[in-house]
């Protein structure tokens, strides 16, 4: 495993050591008032802190979605977008390619996957579960975790607070469609918010999870924080009754979830059913000290959620945010619970020996939610999760960054996990009695372990188990020019590389894995706020070389830092707040600067860059983006320079002005052709296109849905000029010269697309998703004759689904496929075999019994740069 040490801490002075609370949300105006805040704090803090990097996350992904009059899109826009999504997938043709999984995979799950927030367990089967992701779904396993299937792609957002599985009937299934981890970071004053961090109330599916339906319990996304749902729970008694808590309270419905009563008006987080009665459930409070709002508590019901009552504790309402409650299952009366105060860290310890009607707090008071007892704040809010241990009822573990244990009702602790020995920020633990397991959710996937013994050190008690899952959350890509490298950045998981065809992931760089790009000999990768290192792939150590940002100090990048490698030049650009380059394999020694943009605001950085284009074939020409920030009247901007920086002119002119650019493309045989992407939530404001360098723009967005758009990129052929966009759902085609855009959806996941990719040398388009990791699939060729016989060929695969063990026969009508493969849902070749003309003809019987276990697979049909890809399930 690669070093995961944060380095943006050399952005900044660091002055302050004395680690104090990040700065409240409802202490600045706005949004943007609040980042400027947070990043001076950030500068005053030592180059160890942890526990930040959720804000910054979340404030990057919220400044860049907005509607017209700075406010959050409405749960019909959404909706309406989701429809017209499935409309998109009717449309696509038999003579166009499809998409299929290209990574990441690797050695140790590349130290995670993603984030994923709750496991729900099959009642009388400990092969089958469900995980629930921040971003990226539903996956189920029926072999204990070998293997996986995503279920639920098609739904409108695919973030999961929880999953219930009906206890008297588990093919019904309840999931909350939200992301509560970030409830408390919610800002009513943001006035931009990625609506996907919000809920849209509670789903439910009776066949397994193959299909999902809407409830009566149908939140809205313009509610903001009151349209998160979190826990559900169903009566083990009467299955119809169903409960479920979250921001706007506790409802219950009584048919199955057709319709809802609210039965609590408070704000929650958890529901705890007694061990050895189900009439009695304690629900727990919540505070958001962001906003001021809620009352953190302990309430009870005894009659399975009809009414509830408020303990008498000492928990304070408004000085304890988030309670997370767990019984002994050894022994029903007692309890525990634990608590983060207003900063995020460790507010206290609570003992029940009563089941739960009396409460007394632990007189321990070193901080359980940073890695170390002296230290101060945490994610309480973000990650917090308890469970007694299923035989000893004095041992507890407490997860927030580390895992911690005490063996004596919580008096005293050990850490359990070092913040290295697993991948930190732990989100759920549960224990399934079936085959007497933990298992433990984290923002790198899920663990397991049959017994848990502390050790900071080394992982001497935990196995991985989501080798089979396709979940990365990629910010970027980078693909070398023979495309046989790949490099992407992912959320929170470093960056990751695939050196040939064949060749398993590796982990690179460190941090928050953003843009990376592949040159000659050398790796470039950038963790947050644009720090950028490299290393030359000769060097056996790979030691690398950091070349933003200045020495001097008196520059800074945005979350995601725009920077990329003219390889006709040997130059590096980078577009921190003003724009540098330097030769490949220099380093910050010989970096230029080439604008002298004016000063932000208050600060001494110009404002940070949002994206960046330079034309192969002329780098004196460079295009750069500035980030708006409409509440303190600060527009987008566009400038550009035709002499090397000498001078720069503003090209923003006609171009929708208040959203976020977030993409530049420039025609490299033309460099005064060049598009751009915006995020936004306005209606027909997505992507611009100026013929003469910026002088005008036109809107080329028409009938793309209202949805951001985050990435652009132009195809030229002999005979095929196409532009592609990607959106946060999907990716859209045009030819260049007509009005109207093209879906190019086939097997892709309803998830956020940040990039896209094009590789002229393998004729392959790649796209990085926000939580399901890259995929590939064929350049267009609209005017290719060939083309479309190739991929309209009738191909005919038995048994697909039940009865697929594995041993499957194939039939195509095409007589000149080169080439058949296998892949598995993480785009490994699982098999390989060359084909003579007319193999397909009459049918080819293939066995995979031995060598493919339960789950979703893609079968590829190749001829040339062409491939056509069948999806395939096996049992």
């Amino acid at each position: 495993m690669k070093k995961i040490a944060v380095f943006i801490f050399f952005v900044f002075n660091v002055s302050v050591f004395a680690q104090e609370s990040i700065p409240a949300l409802s202490n600045a105006e706005n949004l943007f008032e609040h980042e400027n805040q947070f990043r001076n704090w950030l500068s005053s803090q030592p180059q160890n802190t942890k526990g930040w990097k959720w804000m910054a996350r979340y404030e990057n992904d919220l400044l860049k979605r907005i509607d017209e009059d700075g406010k959050m899109p409405s749960n019909e826009i959404l909706l309406q977008n989701h429809a017209q999504i499935e409309s998109f997938q009717n449309l696509r043709t038999k003579t166009e390619p499809v998409w299929s999984p290209s990574g990441p995979y690797g050695e140790a799950a590349l130290f995670g996957i993603g984030r994923v927030n709750c496991i729900a367990f099959h009642p009388r089967d400990s092969l089958t579960f469900y995980l629930g992701f921040g971003q990226g779904g539903i996956w189920k396993t029926t072999n204990g975790g070998k293997s996986y299937t995503p279920m639920g792609d098609k739904l409108p957002i695919l973030r999961i607070s929880d999953i219930e599985i009906d206890p008297n009937n588990p093919e019904t299934l309840y999931i909350s469609v939200a992301d509560f981890a970030y409830v408390g970071y919610d800002l009513y004053t943001a006035d931009r918010k990625r609506n996907t961090y919000y809920g849209i109330g509670v789903w439910k599916s009776t066949d397994g999870g193959k299909t999902w339906k809407e409830t009566g319990l149908k939140n809205k996304l313009e509610e903001g924080l009151p349209s998160i749902t979190r826990t559900i729970w169903v009566n083990p008694k009467n299955s119809k009754e169903v409960l479920v808590i979250g921001a706007k309270g506790i409802f219950k419905s009584v048919d199955g979830g057709d319709s809802w009563k609210n039965v609590l008006d408070k704000m929650g987080s958890s529901l705890v059913q007694h061990p050895t009665n189900s009439d009695i459930l304690f629900a727990t409070g919540i505070y958001i000290a962001t906003v001021k709002q809620g009352e953190a508590g302990i309430w009870q019901s005894k009659d399975a959620g009809n009414t509830w009552t408020k303990l008498s504790t000492s928990i304070v309402g408004n000085v304890v945010q988030r309670i997370e409650i767990a019984f002994s299952t050894s022994n029903p009366s007692i309890a525990y619970a634990v608590s983060c105060d207003v900063n995020n860290g460790f507010e206290g310890f609570y003992r029940s020996n009563d089941s739960g009607n009396t409460w007394s707090k632990s007189a321990f008071r070193g901080n359980l939610l940073s890695t170390v007892y002296n230290g101060f704040g945490g994610q309480g809010f973000y990650d917090l999760c308890i469970i007694v241990h299923p035989t000893d009822s004095k041992k507890v573990y407490v997860g927030g960054l580390i895992l911690n244990e005490t063996a004596d009702g919580g008096e005293t602790w050990v850490r359990s996990t070092g913040y290295s020995t697993i991948h930190p920020d732990q989100h759920y633990l549960a224990y399934n009695q079936l085959n007497k397991t933990f298992y433990l959710c984290n923002d790198g996937g899920v663990y397991t372990a049959k017994t848990i013994v502390p050790n900071i050190n080394q992982n001497i008690s935990w196995k991985f188990i989501c080798d089979g899952i396709n979940a990365t959350s990629c910010y970027r890509i980078g693909v070398s020019e023979n495309g046989q490298e790949v490099l992407t950045g992912a959320q929170d998981n470093n960056m990751y590389l695939k050196s040939g065809n064949t060749a398993k992931w590796s982990s690179e760089f460190g941090g928050d894995g953003m843009e990376g790009f592949l040159t000659d000999n050398y790796v470039y990768g950038s963790s947050q706020y644009g720090y950028l290192t490299f290393f030359d792939k000769n060097d056996a150590n790979k030691r690398e070389q950091q070349i933003f940002p200045p020495q001097s100090n008196t520059d800074i990048g945005e979350w995601t830092t725009p920077f990329l490698v003219n390889r006709t030049t040997k130059e590096v650009f980078i577009a921190g707040g003003n724009v540098h380059k330097l030769k490949v394999g220099d380093n910050l020694t010989k970096l230029t600067q080439l604008s002298n943009f004016k000063a932000y605001g208050t600060t001494r950085f110009p404002q940070v860059s949002s994206a960046l284009a330079v034309p192969k074939n002329n780098p004196e020409i460079i295009y750069v983006a500035k980030k708006n920030t409409p509440l303190l009247k600060q527009a987008a901007e566009i400038w550009k320079t035709t002499n090397n920086g000498s001078v720069w002119e503003s090209i923003t002119n006609n171009i929708y002005k208040d959203s976020y650019i977030t993409y530049l493309t420039v025609d490299d045989e033309k460099p005064e052709r060049v598009w751009a992407t915006l995020s936004n939530f306005v209606e027909g404001q997505k992507v611009f296109y100026s013929s003469d360098g910026g002088k005008t723009w036109e809107n080329i967005s028409y009938n793309l849905p209202n949805l951001p758009a985050n990435s652009v990129v132009y195809q030229s052929d002999k005979d095929t000029e196409i532009i592609y966009v990607a959106m946060d759902i999907g990716v859209f085609y045009m030819l260049e010269g007509d009005n109207q855009w093209k879906p190019l959806l086939g097997n892709l996941p309803n998830v956020i697309v940040h990039e896209l990719e094009i590789n002229q040398t393998t004729r392959k388009l790649y796209a990085a998703t926000f939580g399901r990791g890259i995929w590939v699939t064929d350049l267009l060729t609209e005017k290719s004759v060939q083309a479309a016989d190739f991929y309209s060929m009738n191909v005919l695969l038995y048994p697909n689904g039940e009865g697929n063990k594995g041993i499957f026969t194939v039939k195509a009508d095409f007589n000149e496929v080169e080439k058949i493969q296998v892949i598995d849902i993480m785009g490994r070749i699982r098999y390989e075999e060359e084909l003579k003309p007319k193999a397909l003809k009459y049918g080819k019987k293939i066995d995979l019994s031995k060598d493919l276990m339960g789950g979703l697979y893609f079968v590829r049909f190749i001829q040339g740069n062409l491939t056509k890809v069948v999806k395939m399930v096996v049992e």
